[in-house]
């Protein structure tokens, strides 16, 4: 599992390097090229906490999380199908706090996972999309997970317009199913766990994001908001293994700016800050122990300060 995250990295990395070589100026009209086959976004996050859909994974400590992605347009589109998009992608958390500790942990790099992506866009509002997942615990941390793959359907629905100026970026709800094929993110108790069963995972939410009217409404904030449900075996207690169907709710405030003080040929990057407030279920709560004292309760909400810097080509 580790070659396979280090391969796709090593696969993604030199390909961003030369499509950013590329980019030094727009060319003539008469000399343009039509849109490219290819595109892709990379950048780096920072955060405060990392919880995996409510499950707490490092609160201590730096916690930088690195990403790229590039995607290619399999077909023109038409008034059906407005396009079918096939992306690869590379995300890892790379953590100097107690997840790095135990004998047999080695190193920083706590996840990495790797995923391959089809989207589809639907008449003129909806995209549907059908992704493989493969998750890793590179550094063996201790009490945290085993290898594992997943599969997941998702909808889309591009409500702009809808709302008027109400909204003007629109609420773009969305949801999806996550199947977990292989392996499960096992929490351990004194090296014991009763999650042993591949879980279910659904999630509802939405983006909303509004101008706030500052340089030609290029900075934006946006309001993320979703609920992660357990379908089946997903949220379950690590010693009675009884599930909760309620996972957490994450309600965000972020803004974001592009930098245009960048040079254009260093490509269009962008930046955004935000803070998360989760409000986490009951078997959530009990994973989100800093101590493995039994008499130790978990916190019940948590916030989570966030940042980071991104382009695209």
């Amino acid at each position: 599992m580790r070659q396979l995250l280090a391969t796709a990295t090593l696969v993604a990395l030199p390909t961003f390097a030369l499509a950013q070589d590329a980019v030094d100026g727009t060319p003539p009209a008469a000399a343009r090229e039509p849109d490219p086959t290819a595109r892709g976004r990379f950048g780096m996050d920072f955060t405060t906490q990392y919880f995996f859909r409510g499950i707490r994974q490092e609160t201590q400590g730096l916690i930088l999380q690195p990403w790229g992605e590039i995607g290619y347009a399999l077909t023109d589109g038409n008034e059906t199908v407005r396009g079918l998009d096939l992306t690869f992608g590379a995300w890892s958390s790379l953590n100097s706090g107690g997840s790095n500790t135990g004998e047999d942990t080695d190193g920083s790099w706590y996840e990495g996972r790797g995923f391959i992506d089809l989207t589809a866009g639907i008449a003129e509002k909806w995209t549907m999309g059908l992704r493989y997942t493969a998750y890793g615990n590179p550094n063996n941390a201790a009490r945290r997970f085993r290898t594992v793959q997943e599969v997941e359907v998702r909808a889309e629905l591009d409500d702009r317009g809808y709302l008027g100026d109400v909204i003007d970026g629109g609420l773009q709800p969305y949801a999806l199913v996550a199947v977990e094929s292989a392996g499960e993110r096992e929490y351990y108790n004194a090296g014991i766990t009763a999650d042993t069963n591949a879980g279910i995972y659904g999630e509802l939410g939405v983006n909303p994001s509004f101008a706030l009217g500052v340089r030609d409404d290029d900075l934006r904030l946006h309001v993320p908001v979703k609920v992660g449900l357990s379908l089946s075996d997903y949220y379950q207690d690590s010693e009675s293994g009884k599930d909760d169907f309620f996972g957490y709710l994450d309600v965000g405030v972020e803004v974001r700016q592009p930098l245009a003080f960048v040079p254009r040929r260093l490509g269009p990057w962008s930046a955004f800050v935000g803070v998360h407030f989760l409000l986490l279920g009951d078997n959530c709560e009990e994973r989100n122990k800093g101590s493995t004292n039994t008499t130790v309760s978990g916190d019940e909400t948590e916030f989570i300060l966030s940042a980071g810097v991104s382009t695209r080509f």
